[in-house]
């Protein structure tokens, strides 16, 4: 009786039965001497012991064999019929690939993931004799298939072919194992009817075997093998918070406005650790980062774009980046307090009529703009909103110097935006 088989499929490839391809080939004498059209030995004198001179360039390939793979980077040198090292006084060039496949002028030939040819050949002419030439014959292998990996905290899913006679039908039963211990995977992994693979965050397993029995003939079963990985770490940083206005450059992201603070967040996929490192580069003049991620502008910052970075604690190769364009207008707003008088250029004493800090305040500004903002030692205590005064209700501040930031749009789109420093202090008696 003829039993039918189960194949996994994966994508285009058949996960039961891989091939894989190597293509054959011997290297030219890398000591050859072109000249021309055709290969001849050269008739220079050999020189003398005080007159250097080059008659004959060999190429040497770092790993000794001329074999590479597709995608690979594969290192070669040229020197002299005396052994000296050439490095900067050849040109390289590859023949025969595909425009992708590149060699540098320092002689490391890069074989691109698409390359079709079977066959390159690396050439190198002497700079100062173009008809000094040596040349060497790479054979291109196939680039092998990627392994097959399942990540911790992630999903993959299977499915499986039934192949028979008379139609067999093509429903399994899945499970999966420890590749190792051949017991069952740890807590939280499993496999269900549809073939979809979930991985535990806390998989122990190195590798799982996924096996697929067919309903139609339980003695028949197809399995594969799955590495466990450690999932891929990535940084997103959340914007949700910081009420970013639109950017005045195309090429940023969102655009902040001097004398504003911005509260950013990030979420890290594959870590444990949720902790990064802030960092802001590009910033002249009073621009800085807390470690909660809370951006303050400079009032006065007069760069044109920031460029804001969050590194993860525990992997500093992993970051995201933003381009902050900083939105300003080129005029300057004079700010009053109607409960003190006047704010005057430098810090002002604001003396509560009842009493230090029970009193209400309120501060104003011009009027004529569109929208208007204000902040309290950079954070902000009220909405964007038509209105050009703000009211600091009472018991809300204690004795101290604070920073009070108005920021303005105008109806066209401008921001701007004052600072100045007022002080509660208690009323006098």
């Amino acid at each position: 009786m003829k039993k039918n088989k189960v194949f996994f499929l994966m994508g285009m490839f058949s996960l039961l039965l891989a091939f894989g391809l190597v293509l054959s080939g011997c290297p030219v004498d890398p000591r050859t001497v072109e000249r021309g059209s055709g290969t001849v030995t050269p008739n220079e004198p050999e020189p003398g012991p005080d007159i250097p001179g080059v008659t004959k360039v060999t190429i040497e390939n770092g790993s000794g064999s001329p074999d590479v793979v597709q995608g690979a980077d594969f290192q070669f040198t040229a020197k002299s019929q005396i052994g000296d090292d050439l490095t900067g006084k050849v040109t390289w060039s590859v023949e025969g690939g595909v425009p992708e496949t590149l060699i540098t002028v320092t002689g490391k030939l890069t074989v691109a993931r698409s390359e079709t040819a079977s066959q390159l050949k690396v050439k190198a002419v002497f700079d100062e004799d173009p008809s000094i030439v040596a040349s060497f014959m790479v054979t291109v292998k196939p680039r092998p298939p990627e392994p097959l990996s399942a990540a911790r905290g992630g999903t993959r899913q299977f499915t499986a072919t039934v192949e028979g006679f008379n139609s067999p039908a093509q429903t399994v039963t899945w499970s999966v194992q420890d590749a190792v211990t051949g017991s069952g995977p740890s807590a939280g992994t499993g496999i269900d009817a549809g073939g979809l693979l979930t991985v535990s965050p806390a998989e122990t397993a190195l590798a799982l075997i996924v096996t697929a029995v067919s309903t139609a003939d339980p003695s028949i079963s197809g399995s594969i093998e799955a590495g466990v990985t450690d999932p891929a770490i990535t940084i997103e940083l959340d914007t949700s918070a910081a009420d970013l206005v639109p950017p005045s450059d195309p090429a940023a992201d969102y655009g902040v406005i001097p004398g504003g603070t911005y509260q950013f967040t990030a979420k890290i996929n594959g870590l444990t650790s949720q902790r990064v490192q802030w960092q802001i580069q590009g910033s002249s003049y009073g621009s800085s980062f807390d470690v909660t991620g809370k951006l303050t502008v400079g009032i006065n910052e007069a760069a044109s774009n920031l460029k804001i970075r969050a590194t993860a604690d525990d992997d500093a190769s992993k970051s995201d980046v933003m381009i902050l364009s900083v939105v300003r207008g080129s005029g300057s707003i004079s700010i009053s307090n109607t409960a003190a008088g006047d704010i005057s250029a430098g810090s002002i004493s604001i003396a509560p009529l009842s009493g230090p800090s029970t009193g209400a305040f309120t501060l104003s500004g011009p009027s004529g703009y569109a929208q208007y903002r204000w902040l309290i030692d950079g954070v902000a205590v009220s909405p964007w909103a038509s209105g050009s005064s703000y009211t600091i209700p009472a018991n809300t501040l204690t004795d101290g110097v604070y920073w009070v930031t108005l920021q303005v749009k105008t109806a066209d789109g401008i921001y701007y935006s004052a600072m100045k420093s007022f002080t509660v202090a208690p009323a006098t008696p």
